[in-house]
This record gives structure tokens, sequence and C-alpha cells, in this order.
């Protein structure tokens, strides 16, 4: 990789102030974030977000729209990134994130806040879908270096290459696989390395937290009977939620 870090530091750095200054008003309005907070960093890390040849706005993935997909000189995406007004929660959201990476021809996802960035690594084929996180950096709190080396992941320059660079950093690494048929399961590893995991993953129905260190399942991805039921219901009766974990998915 040849891009230095200076000027997305400054990015970055001018990215941490307007998080102080406007927070509240961050807080409160998603197309704000993106426009104070998420477009400046795409554009340093290499992706003019007006050029529809770089970078497509809710893009179409099958019945729903992701916020960004980052196209790399290529018909179909190499990346997506789903934004959320800051604050709002990124566990919380992940499984919309699964949802569309299952259903999108992409090597890397993104969820972010403006502040926390999440990078997933996509590995699909006729028979399998893997889904693992790669890396996760807040900029308010973390060190500004260490921010741009982990997103400098997601460079026009590295995600355009033969062979990008991935950095994993994070204890947790997350894995969503799919087999000859066979329901998804979400499985979460131990690394050891001392940093904080995630929150816990939320109910695919109501969202609600579910206990930590369950192993995943299309029967355990709920907090509850009646949700397992609802999400049931609705699958059955040809409804759509575009939240919902692709474990929930029928067929």
């Amino acid at each position: 990789m040849t891009q230095p870090l200076e000027p997305l530091m400054s990015a970055l750095d001018r990215a941490r102030q307007t998080i102080g200054q406007l927070g509240t008003e961050l807080r409160r309005n998603e197309d704000q974030t993106r426009q104070s907070l998420i477009n400046p960093i795409l554009r340093e890390l290499g992706w003019e977000t007006a050029d529809p040849a770089a970078v497509r706005n809710q893009f179409p993935i099958k019945q729903n729209r992701v916020d960004y997909a980052l196209m790399a000189e290529r018909d179909d995406p190499i990346a997506i990134v789903e934004a959320k007004r800051l604050g709002e929660s990124i566990e919380n959201n992940l499984s919309q994130l699964v949802a569309y990476a299952y259903d999108a021809p992409v090597r890397f996802a993104v969820l972010t806040d403006g502040n926390i960035w999440e990078i997933y690594r996509v590995e699909h084929d006729e028979e399998s879908f893997a889904f693992r996180r790669l890396s996760r950096t807040t900029i308010s709190t973390d060190p500004l270096n260490e921010v741009a080396a982990r997103l400098l992941q997601l460079s026009h320059e590295n995600l355009g290459s033969e062979q990008p660079f991935e950095i994993r950093v994070i204890p947790l690494v997350t894995e969503v696989t799919e087999s000859n048929g066979a329901d998804m399961e979400e499985i979460v590893t131990q690394t050891g390395d001392g940093a904080m995991p995630p929150g816990p993953r939320p109910c695919s129905r109501c969202g609600k937290p579910l206990p930590p260190n369950r192993r995943i399942t299309r029967e355990t991805a709920f907090c509850s009977n009646a949700c397992r039921q609802a999400a049931y219901r609705r699958r059955h009766k040809g409804e759509s939620r575009g939240t919902v974990h692709p474990s929930t998915r029928s067929g």
C-alpha cells in the first residue's frame, strides 16, 4: 500500500471534532451523519461519493437497498457499506448487513455510524457462505493512527487490488456458514488478545439481546417462543423483513 496516513488522519481528526461538537444533531439524523462523517472518510479512502462509477448510493439488493456500494471499476460492487445515525446500535443492525452480504456478490461489508466502523470479509460460492469480522475501530476513542491503519483496508487502492490486505485486530471472529442446504449457523470463537468483545447478538424478531455465547441456529436465533412463532408465521406468509438474519430465511 502506498497511500499515506496523514491525509486520512486529518480527516479522522476533523470527524472526531465534529462528533464532539455536533454529536446531538448527528444522533438524530442519519443523512447528516453520512454527509458530515461517513462521506468525507470514504472520499479520503479514494471513494468519490459523488461519482456513480465509483460509489452507488441506495444500491438495490433484491427487495432492499444498501446505503453505499463501492464499485472498484467493475459492474458488481466489491464492498457494501450500511450507514446508521451516530450512536445507533451497531450490534442490533448486524443481521441486516449479513442479509445484504448474503444476497450480494461482494467481498467486503461495512457497518458504521460514522464513529464506530466494523469491517467484514465475505466469502461465498455455490455451496457455502462465510462472513467474518476483520476489525472494529472507534474514531472518538481509539488512537487515530490505529483507526487510519484499519480503515485503509477499505481504500480504493486496496479493494481494487488482486490480493487486498486484511487486518485482524479483534478477539472475536464472527463466521456465518452454510453448506449443502443446511440451516445457517453463526459461530463465535475467542482468540484472546484482551480487547473487549462486541455486544450480544440480537433476537432476529424483536432485537432483544440474546444470552452471550449462545450458538445461533435457526431455532435459537430468537429470545422466546413467541418471537420464533411470529417469525415462522411471517416467513410462511411470504412477508419480508430487511433486518432478519439469513438464518431465518426460507429456501
